[in-house]
């Protein structure tokens, strides 16, 4: 995460992002209580950091406003901009998902992903694009599109990548 040296930094949250946000900034994350409750402080580079709406234990803090709720650290989710691209579709830094659906990579460092969203057997995955299965992926569920049996194909932009012992639609 990087800003400009002003008193509300503009945030974009990926290399080459389309949109960001406009965050106060604080001298330190480490002093006690930086951000106001219901907001997490993310360090800048220079020291200084910036308090983003936490969305870590609801991810309707932002859905419910038309944003996502993004993991950016291992142990932080905010806010974050949303765009048009639904569910199955490609998505990157320039073109986002839609609220309530999240941009799922290979890898972090993967320069695109898809757009997928949490499934339950309660909350099953949509039906369109065909194909999407709810699959337990750490201690999340998310709709995934395995691949690699006879009849399955992937959405238009993904490719059948092998994924240990399973193979799935991913983004090249």
């Amino acid at each position: 995460i990087e800003s400009p040296p002003d008193a509300h930094p503009n945030v974009t949250f990926a290399s080459g992002a389309v949109k960001g946000l406009c965050l106060p900034e604080v001298a330190s994350c480490s002093a006690p209580n930086a951000c106001a409750a219901g907001r997490v402080c993310l360090g800048l580079t220079g020291g200084s950091g910036v308090c983003a709406e936490d969305c870590g234990t609801a991810a309707t803090v932002c859905t419910n406003n038309g944003k996502n709720c993004s993991q950016v650290t291992a142990t932080d989710s905010v806010c974050t901009p949303a765009g048009s691209q639904t569910f199955g579709q490609l998505c990157s830094s320039s073109q986002l998902c839609a609220p309530n659906l999240t941009c799922l990579r290979a890898t972090q460092q993967s320069p695109a992903g898809f757009c997928s969203q949490d499934c339950s057997a309660t909350a099953p995955c949509p039906t369109t694009p065909a194909g999407a299965a709810c699959t337990p992926l750490g201690t999340d569920n998310l709709c995934l599109f395995p691949c690699g049996q006879p009849g399955q194909t992937c959405p238009a932009g993904l490719t059948c990548q092998s994924a240990g012992t399973q193979s799935f639609c991913l983004a090249p």
